[in-house]
Order: structure tokens, then sequence, then C-alpha cells
């Protein structure tokens, strides 16, 4: 009789009976797998020429998972963190830029509606009010935009930052982790409940980073990180940010300053999303606040307000340097070779034509403000100090940019008495220069054969021959170009003798007006800065709607306008409405795919969990039975033992 065989009976039993214990206690733990006890014969002895049993052994409690679903379960958490974290930060961008109530395209939209309101009635101050409110909300909501974008950045920036420190505190829990499960391996014992914790702790690495774990039948095991770049031994490795001269982030490893990039998984999403998503977007905003302020000052510039042409204008937009040539001097907005015109209106109102050449390369501030000021009755000041030009004109006289016809024309080679003039309203779509010969001499309106002849001087094309003499009543307009007239007051004009005047479309083909913001509407030069010039707000009547001064005139105003359906923003050229459609459907477009991809990966997520859960999730049922299987196993195992018991008593009494 061997009380060894119902010991071993015992406690294999008893052994049994814990680990379904175990596992009923854990049938809600997450990460937990289900532990089987496997049982083994003891090796058999030899008695009496026979092998007899001696009992059982718990040979170990076996982990019940399925490495390969828990390893691409390992992966996908990865894919589905990153496309998360993709999803959550566009989703906040698209919310920025969607259109709807308050938007960026509603303002935008009641901005040139509210222009469109102004042509009909001019003079009517509320309506001016209304447009420089309007100009006031576009750029309130364009700054808060680029306001939100710059947080949002900021945020996730301290966000990488949060998840980086996890991450190093993870590594160093994973390592100390494996080392602990070596020593109890070592010691024999069957480390299921660490071995538990190190996936659960591989899982959550594993939304930070892409990892990949190796594992084979012999208990080995292996990790590697970012791509198979970087291999997890028994020091723990630690990560740190750092930042790039363009301001990007990057991730180095700290003890050697490597940078290393992940391929998946959150930290990967929010560096992406740092360092290029939400730049995109700001970039966008930037240019789309960049080109409404220079189309717009510059169309603004050529006008007028209702008091009409000015005395002095000051320039808005620093200039880092007044003797650099321009384009060296840090101007937000380029300047292009070309001209740039004054009307010079004399205290009688005649006006007389005037320009100065600029080119970027050669010209600073200061060589421009010496042009300005050899203009007749103009002077132009340079302020060093804070980079700004101001245009004076002398008292009594008044200039503007909008290029209007001169009413009295450079008469200085002109020594006939019949004076000439011009009128009408050029309506050309480019700048031409007029020569007016006279062909013949004697008196205006009577001599016979008495020409004025009309050339291009660009081209020397003679556009028109006409009669000033015989027939010709004296100061009758007389057409000579696209809308121009000429006439002559009745007296004496000498032949050869000859005048010029300039007739111009574009008043500033350099753009150094927006660019210095002369007359400008906005200040600021980009999404950051945007808003409506103090002085319009400060004065209303500054509101440039006319080239003319005349309240009635809305030339200007309908330049103004005209900007909304310009093709001129993006490599795409678009309208400004159709541009921030296009960011928006861009964003929107990104969102959706991401939406599509996310609930993709999540539902291949949720059949791993699922496959994870019919292999190592505990079953109370199947437990249950368990439970009661080694429960009869252990009480028979005791009546063996008591059956024993009282063999031995028998015995020892028929001893005695």
């Amino acid at each position: 009789m061997n009380f060894n065989i119902g010991l071993s009976a015992l406690r294999a039993s008893q052994f049994a009976i814990n680990t379904v214990s175990q596992n009923l206690a854990n049938a809600n733990t997450p990460g937990y797998h289900r532990q089987r006890v496997i049982l083994e014969t003891r090796p058999p002895q030899w008695i009496g020429g026979h092998h007899l049993g001696n009992g059982v052994d718990v040979n170990t409690v076996d982990r019940i998972r399925n490495q390969i679903i828990e390893s691409s379960y390992t992966n996908s958490i990865s894919d589905l963190k990153g496309l998360q974290q993709n999803l959550s930060i566009n989703g906040q961008i698209e919310t920025l830029l969607q259109p709807g109530e308050g938007s960026i395209h509603q303002v935008l939209g009641g901005f040139f509606d509210e222009l469109s309101r102004l042509s009909a009635n001019p003079s009517e101050s509320v309506q001016r009010n209304s447009v420089i409110q309007r100009g006031v909300s576009v750029a309130q909501q364009t700054r808060d935009i680029s306001t939100r974008l710059d947080n949002l950045k900021t945020n996730v920036n301290t966000q990488i930052n949060v998840e980086v420190k996890l991450l190093n505190k993870q590594i160093a829990e994973l390592v100390d982790l494996q080392q602990r499960i070596k020593t109890t391996s070592v010691e024999g014992a069957t480390p299921n409940d660490l071995l538990d914790q190190r996936d659960q702790l591989i899982n959550q690495i594993a939304e930070k980073i892409d990892v990949q774990r190796y594992e084979n039948v012999q208990g080995g095991f292996g990790l590697t990180l970012a791509g198979n770049s970087i291999s997890l031994g028994t020091v723990p490795i630690e990560f740190s940010t750092a930042y790039n001269d363009d301001g990007s982030i990057r991730i180095q490893l700290t003890s050697t300053e490597r940078e290393i990039k992940f391929g998946s998984g959150s930290i990967a999403a929010l560096t992406e999303t740092y360092n290029i998503t939400i730049g995109e977007y700001k970039s966008k905003i930037d240019e789309f606040a960049q080109k409404l302020i220079r189309e717009v000052d510059q169309a603004h510039a050529k006008g007028v307000g209702i008091n009409g042409p000015y005395s002095v204008l000051a320039s808005t937009r620093d200039i880092g340097s007044t003797s650099l040539p321009i384009a060296q001097a840090g101007l937000a907005f380029p300047v292009a070779a070309g001209e740039l015109f004054f009307s010079v209106t004399d205290p009688a109102g005649g006006k007389r034509t005037y320009s100065i050449d600029i080119d970027p390369a050669v010209d600073s501030l200061e060589d421009i403000a010496s042009r300005i000021s050899s203009i007749d009755h103009l002077q132009g000041v340079v302020d060093s100090r804070n980079g700004q030009l101001s245009v004076i004109a002398q008292p009594g006289f008044r200039f503007d940019f909008t290029g209007n016809l001169e009413t009295t024309p450079d008469l200085s080679g002109f020594s006939g008495t019949a004076i000439p003039q011009i009128g009408g309203k050029y309506e050309g779509d480019r700048n031409r220069q007029l020569s007016v010969a006279i062909v013949g001499s004697g008196t205006v309106g009577k001599t016979p054969g008495l020409l004025a002849q009309v050339t291009d001087s660009l081209t020397g094309t003679v556009i028109a021959e006409v009669n000033i003499g015989e027939g010709y009543e004296a100061k009758s307009p007389i057409a000579i170009t696209e809308g121009v007239t000429l006439s002559f007051a009745g007296d004496q004009v000498i032949a050869g003798e000859s005048f010029q005047t300039a007739l111009v479309a574009n008043s500033d083909t350099t753009g150094i007006l927006s660019a210095l913001g002369l007359n400008n509407f906005f200040d600021g030069h980009d999404s950051n800065d945007i808003q409506v010039s103090t002085r319009i707000l400060e004065n209303p009547d500054q509101l440039a709607t006319s080239r003319s001064g005349d309240i009635a005139d809305t030339s200007n105003l309908t330049e103004l306008l005209g900007l909304r359906e310009k093709h001129l923003v993006g490599s795409n050229q678009l309208t400004f409405q159709d541009y921030l459609g296009e960011v928006s459907a861009e964003i929107g477009f990104q969102v959706r795919t991401s939406q599509f991809l996310e609930a993709n990966v999540s539902e291949l997520n949720y059949q791993y969990e699922s496959e994870i859960a019919a292999v190592s999730g505990v079953d109370l049922n199947e437990e249950m039975l368990n439970l009661a299987q080694y429960q009869k196993q252990y009480e028979a195992a005791v009546q063996v033992m008591r059956t024993i018991d009282n063999m031995v008593s028998e015995l020892f009494t028929l001893i005695r």
C-alpha cells in the first residue's frame, strides 16, 4: 500500500481546483488568459516483477493562447490608434474650415454682398459701416482659424512629449517585467500572470508605436520597435523629442540622438499631424489671407473715399531696411518692376498725371521717396525708425493713385494759346502714352485744314487725325480712342507743337501700394494679424468706393466687388470662395477616408478580440464542469486514503 499515490491524487486535484478558481476569479479581468493544468503519470515502481503505478504529478499549468492571432492583434492596435489619432485631429481641423453659420465661407460671402448693396447707394453711411464691419468679421474669422490651428499644434506638441515620457516608462516596466519572468522561469515556476502582464504592456506600447514580437515554443521572446530598427534588450531604451531647424519635431534615441521614425501608433500620427497636416492647412489659410489682403488693398488703394484725393498718406506695412533694395528689405508682399502713377489735383481742380519707375532689385524705399519728391507738389518722406513711407502734398494740392485722365496735360512745349483738354473715361485694359501734334497753324475752328494728329507714343502708330480747324466747334470733345476725348479752346495753335498724356488702365504695375500698405483696407500681412485698417474704422468716409471722389461714382467699388469672381488663389487659380471650398473639401475627404479605414481596422480588431476570447477567455460553464470533475477526483482520492488508513489499522490490530 502506497500512501504517496493517494497523496499525489489529493495534491493534483487540489492544484487543479485552485487553477479553476483562478480562472473563475479572473473571468472578467482584461488580458487574462485561461489556464489549464496538465497532469502526468509518475514513473512506475518495479515491485515483484511488475511495474506498478506511482501516482500523478502536475506537469505544468498551460496558458491558453494563440500566438499568431495575438501578434496580429498587437500590430492592428498600432494601426487603429494611429488612425484614431489622425481622425481626431483632422476632425478638429474640419470643424474650423467647414461651411455653415458663422464660418469663414459665410462671412466672406457677406462681405461681398455688402459691397454689392453699397453700390446701389454709395453715400449711405450705414451701408458703408456695414461693409466695414463685414470686413472686420472676415479678418476676425481668419485670425480665429489661424489661432486655433496654432493652439492645436501646441496641444499636439504637448501630447507628443507626454506620450514619449509614458512610452519610456512603459518600456522600462517591460524590461523589468521580462527580467522577473526569466527569474521565475529559472526557479522552475510558471509565470503565467507575469506573462499576461507582459502581453498587456506590449499592447499598451503598441498603441503608441509599431512593435513586432517574436516568440518560439521554447519560450524565447524578442521585441523590436520602429520597423525592426530597434531591438529591446535587457537595458531600457529611452526616447526624447527634439526640433529641427525648420521647426518640425522629431523623435530620437536619447543616448545617440539618432532620429527614429515610427511607422504606426499614436506617436507616429501625432508627429505627422504636427510636422505636416496642421502646417499644410495653416499655409492654406495664410495663402487665402495674404491673397485677400493683397488684392483688396491693391484695388482699394487705386480709389478714393467720399472726400476725394489725399493730402497725406502713410504706409502701414513696415519694411526691414529703408536703404536696401526693396527685394532684399523684407516686405511681406513681393514687388515687381514697373510704374507707379500719381494723379495730382491742383487747387482749381485740374488734374495732372505723373509716374515713377520702380525696380525692386535696385531701388530702396529711400530711392522711391526721392522719386516721389521729384514730382511737382509732392514729397516722399521715409521714417527709418519704423520703416514707413509718407507721401505729402503741398498745401492746396492733393493726390491719389486712381490713374484718372489728366484734364490739362503738360503744355510746357506748347506755345499756342488754344488750350487743349482731355476728357471722357479711358476704357482700355493697358497703359498707353498718347502724343498729340498740331498739323498746320491757325485759329481753332476757323483755319481750313487744321488738324490734331494723335499717335501711340510706344508704337508710333497714328491713332487718329481730327479736324480742329474750319467746321470744328471750339471746346467740343472729339472721340480719339477707347472712351477718351480731345478738345481745344478757340484760339491759336502752331504747327509742329505737341504734348503728351498718359492713359492709365493700371496705376500700379509693381504692387508697391499693397506691399507698403498705402491707402489700404486691411492691416497685417497674413492670417495671424489681418484686420481692417484703423484709418477706415475711425473714418468710414475713407472707404475708397470711387475713382473720382464723386459721391455717386462706384467705379472703384465695382473693382472691389469684381474680386469676388476673379480666379486668384492657389495653384489652380480659384476664386476666394472656391478656394475655401476646395480646402474644406480636402480636409473633409481626409476625414471620410480616415473614418472608413478606422471602421475597417476596428472591425478587424474586434474579430481578433473575439478570436482571442474564444481561445483564451474563461467559459464559466466549462470551468464549473471542470470544478465538479476535480472535486469528484478529490473526493475519490480522499476515499482511497481512508481505505488505505482502514487497511493499515486492521493490519496493526492483527500484529498486536
